[in-house]
């Protein structure tokens, strides 16, 4: 039986009174299932069926990576008859055909596509995205059979943009890419995202559909919605960060959103399994975080779906009511459009948000000067005689952070990076946007 004497099935039916009050090590075994709704959990030396209750031994034999891999962190998806599994960080790619587990791939990407999105269509496993060698990627990368390697198919984003922790779902030949953040590559710099990306796998074409994350926070405006995502639904289906009995499928090709319940709380460290009325998750142990234990609960309430986004809806305006709004927005915009610089904060209108001495520092700077050279900015983190590229990645990281924060509260840019009239090598950052420094 090897590690199943120390399971533990929480709430729900049981898999077996046998295993009740045990738990087991992260990194030994991986929940999935597969395109037959049958739950299993994956194991290094025996794979257990929740459906049948069974503990079943491999009479193949099983890659010798597989075993040194953290199964727990594993991505998996159903295609083809079988269970396909592969690193989080690259390609590494294994067959789990409930006989034995092979590497069929012969890639060389591990540790470029951490956090990328793993899926399925028409039984082709395609990566998405994901973060490696310093940026964030947008890249659509299929596996091929016969080459035993990953091949790009496709980058969906312009501009050297890339998704952050982006997740998928699929309807016929069409990709719902949904992403609350992206990074500008070059600029080192996090922002929002308004869309939706429907990409089409046959003719390439993508098409943006707006979307309110912030409408749905708590479901996408926190870092744990792609952990929260319920694996290999035709919908987007995300438990709510905020309610735990709660979760949402969105259907963006019938642009709605339907609400469920379940008969218990979850808290999973990875991404639940969701069949039929149940759902499977793994959870960590309070005590000790290394150790897991499987968690089972119950639909108990669908709701009626709902629409999704109200932006279709258009309600037809007089013309006196247009031009009252555009004179409100007028004055408005006005009162609300002023930035101001104070000590350690920036203000627009009745917006406030607090910064710390670096980024304080740097835009008073701009202010003051109208642009900060890359290297005079890189040589002012020079405070305790650390590397140069360290420095380098501190600048980077106060850069990148002060834009999140200003594109997040004040939906603007302030200032850029642009190649140095002087030197082409070097950039500068210049100020774009009008800030009014407040006198102490």
């Amino acid at each position: 039986m090897g590690f199943f004497l120390n399971l533990y099935i929480l709430n729900g039916q049981s898999a077996s009174d046998e295993f009740l009050g045990k738990t087991f090590n992260q990194g030994e075994y991986q929940l999935c299932k597969n395109q037959e709704n049958q739950v299993f959990l994956i194991g290094k030396n025996d794979f257990f069926s929740l459906n049948s209750n069974k503990v079943h031994q491999y009479s193949q034999p099983v890659d010798s990576l597989f075993k040194q891999m953290n199964l727990s962190s594993l991505q998996w998806v159903a295609a083809n008859n079988k269970i396909y599994l592969t690193s989080s960080s690259g390609g590494y790619l294994f067959e789990f055909n409930e006989k034995g587990i092979k590497r069929i791939d012969n890639s060389s990407i591990e540790r470029a596509y951490y956090s990328s999105a793993f899926f399925t269509n028409d039984n082709k496993l395609y990566k998405l995205g994901g973060y490696g060698f310093w940026e964030f990627k947008s890249q659509l990368l299929k596996f091929d059979f016969t080459l035993k390697d990953w091949v790009l198919q496709d980058t969906l984003l312009d501009d050297n943009l890339g998704f952050i922790d982006p997740i998928v779902s699929t309807t016929d030949n069409f990709i719902y890419i949904v992403s609350p953040t992206i990074q500008n590559n070059f600029l080192g710099t996090i922002k929002a995202n308004d869309y939706i990306l429907k990409y089409d796998l046959n003719t390439k074409k993508i098409k943006k559909i707006r979307f309110d994350f912030f409408k749905y926070e708590n479901y996408f405006v926190n870092k744990q919605y792609q952990k929260s995502q319920l694996s290999n639904t035709e919908k987007v289906g995300v438990l709510n960060a905020f309610n735990p009995i709660n979760f949402a499928l969105f259907d963006f090709e019938k642009n709605t959103i339907q609400n469920a319940y379940l008969d218990s709380p979850l808290y999973p460290e990875f991404s639940p399994v969701f069949s039929g009325d149940q759902i499977y998750s793994l959870s960590s142990v309070k005590s000790n975080p290394q150790n897991l234990f499987l968690v089972q609960a119950s639909i108990i309430k669908y709701q009626d779906p709902s629409s999704l986004t109200s932006y279709l809806d258009y309600i037809p305006l007089s013309l006196v009511f247009i031009f009252l709004l555009l004179v409100l927005v007028f004055v408005i915009f006005k009162l609300r459009s002023q930035l101001v610089l104070g000590n350690r904060f920036i203000k627009k209108g009745y917006k406030k948000i607090k910064i710390d001495y670096d980024e304080f520092y740097f835009l008073d700077k701009l202010v003051k000067d109208k642009k900060v050279e890359n290297q005079d900015l890189i040589s002012y983190f020079d405070r305790d005689g650390k590397s140069y590229d360290l420095n380098v990645k501190r600048k980077n990281a106060m850069i990148s952070r002060l834009a999140f924060k200003i594109q997040t509260h004040f939906r603007i840019e302030i200032f850029e990076k642009v190649a140095s009239p002087v030197d082409k090598r070097q950039g500068i950052y210049l100020l774009t946007k009008k800030l009014t420094l407040l006198e102490k």
